[in-house]
């Protein structure tokens, strides 16, 4: 656990209020005054950052090529280091990811930086790493590493452009993916608090004769997804041993869970349905909506709104949305029992996978034809 400078007193239990932001940027400034990678440049402006614009970032002056993605407060840029053309670098040092942010903070680059330090060896890449933060008055810049692949929302808009829908072997086998990523997280004392298919990448670091197995270091592990965006983290060792927090969600894009929105305590909740939305997107390439439902013995709870079609996986299904939609007290052990059900549809069946590494390659060419 990262250790409150000073026995200051903990951050407030109002988890996205102003108050508690304002706590976790004075923490972090706090926490990283020394760290490697972090730049103090709070009596400056940020150089203006737009595409074609070159800027002297730690490591380098990186030219911003294009936009990767933005969201309610930053935009992502491809940084290619200057001097250096598309013919003479292939997945080196001269590709970042250069992310500048609207409303300055340090936090991101602390919970990155965290991150990485409380993952096993086998989960770090299960979270994207930021190896310099820049923080100025009025912006951060985060040099991110660089991931040439997509994220799962590229992968829903290339789906829907190629008039496709995605197999549904490949939709289970992200499931499976993202609740193991999440599970690291959480086991590492975070809360992502942002999970959508934006803020999820496809990570593809094995080769294609790889066999898929669920030993760490191979197949299913190798290509698997990586996860981005921690601005909205929440550190849960600076607070109390299992606190609960409140309120509501920490931005308007935010999917927001049940207990976000009546006012009860939350804790994992919100990243359940998170998992939940995120692979609502890729079986239907559509948002989720959520309605009650009633089941046969009379059962209430939150369930998608659009229908299981009949000829998917109709129970496995009904299992994965009840428990990400419906949290009880043990949210976590919940998840990670579910996560453990759907990885028993590939391993009951052998072919399973092999299905899914078919679908894998095919997707890629869909991907590369329509982002």
């Amino acid at each position: 656990p990262a250790p409150r400078a000073g026995g200051a007193a903990p951050p407030p239990l109002e988890g996205y209020s102003d108050a508690a932001a304002a706590w976790r940027d004075t923490f972090a400034k706090s926490a990283l005054k020394s760290a490697p990678g972090f730049h103090k440049r709070g009596r400056e402006n940020a150089p203006t950052a737009r595409v074609g614009s070159t800027l002297d970032l730690p490591g380098g002056c990186y030219t911003l090529e294009f936009v990767l993605g933005k969201g309610q407060w930053a935009v992502v840029y491809q940084g290619r280091k200057a001097g250096e053309n598309l013919s003479a670098v292939l997945n080196t040092g001269s590709l970042a990811a250069v992310k500048v942010t609207t409303q300055p903070s340090p936090w991101e680059f602390y919970a990155a930086r965290e991150l990485q330090r409380r993952l096993t060896p086998e989960a770090g890449p299960s979270v994207l790493a930021i190896p310099q933060a820049v923080n100025y008055a009025d912006a951060t810049m985060l040099l991110c590493d660089h991931s040439a692949h997509a994220s799962l929302q590229v992968v829903v808009n290339a789906y829907r452009k190629g008039g496709k829908k995605m197999d549904e072997h490949l939709a289970i086998f992200y499931a499976v993916e993202l609740l193991r990523a999440v599970e690291a997280v959480h086991e590492a004392g975070f809360l992502h608090g942002d999970l959508k298919p934006d803020n999820v990448l496809v990570r593809d670091d094995a080769p294609e004769e790889a066999t898929f197995s669920y030993e760490p270091a191979s197949g299913f592990f190798a290509k698997g997804v990586t996860l981005i965006d921690l601005g909205l983290s929440i550190d849960l060792s600076l607070y109390p041993e299992g606190a609960h927090l409140s309120g509501a969600g920490g931005s308007t894009e935010m999917i927001e869970c049940a207990a976000m929105k009546d006012g009860s305590s939350w804790r994992e909740h919100g990243d359940l349905v998170g998992i939940a939305a995120t692979i609502h997107s890729l079986l239907h390439g559509e948002y989720l909506q959520v309605i009650e439902s009633t089941d046969a013995a009379g059962n209430k709870a939150d369930m998608p709104k659009a229908p299981i079609r009949r000829y998917w996986q109709v129970a496995l299904w009904e299992d994965f949305f009840r428990t990400l939609l419906n949290p009880g007290p043990d949210a976590s052990s919940a998840a990670a029992a579910l996560r453990v059900r759907l990885q028993g549809y590939f391993e009951a069946k052998p072919e399973n996978k092999k299905k899914v590494s078919m679908a894998l390659m095919k997707q890629d060419l869909l991907v590369n034809t329509f982002k």
